[in-house]
């Protein structure tokens, strides 16, 4: 768990204090990044260039969840409701605005803002996501596959 754990640390790091470039590494796309870090799988090619037309994608999608949904059906995450650490979500903000993000120990949660990234408890969930059994590729991530 200690590589993982460094890994999810490097990847925060690499956007702390940085503004987030749309369609690159905005709330989505760090997510996605974060998944393809650990897996080696791709779930998004984002085709947003501003927040204008990232919000129009999930208005057209009904809502971030929705978009997700849609993004990780037959996917190598499953839904649960006991997200874990590494494990991606969607948390709600005040005005009902959604959030993607990381979960972190202790049950808080981890979302890239425009400029840096906000931790806080990953509540309220609106919905949580987990590897599925052997989605991590422990050898091709430099993960140790000792026990």
């Amino acid at each position: 768990m200690s590589e993982l754990t460094d890994l999810l640390k490097e990847h925060i790091a690499s956007v702390e204090g940085k503004a987030a470039v749309w369609g690159v590494d905005d709330c989505t796309p760090w997510c996605a990044s974060w998944v393809r870090k650990v897996t080696g799988v791709c779930l998004i090619e984002p085709d947003w260039h501003s927040w204008e037309e990232a919000k129009a994608k999930i208005d057209r999608a009904g809502s971030l969840c929705a978009l997700w949904d849609e993004t990780l059906a037959g996917s190598i995450m499953e839904e649960t409701l006991d997200p874990k650490y590494g494990d991606i979500g969607i948390i709600a903000r005040p005005a009902e605005v959604q959030v993607s993000g990381i979960f972190l120990a202790g049950g808080l949660f981890v979302w890239r803002m425009r400029n840096g990234i906000f931790i806080q408890p990953g509540r309220p969930l609106v919905k949580a996501w987990t590897f599925r059994d052997g989605a991590i590729s422990a050898a091709s991530h430099g993960l140790s596959t000792a026990s």
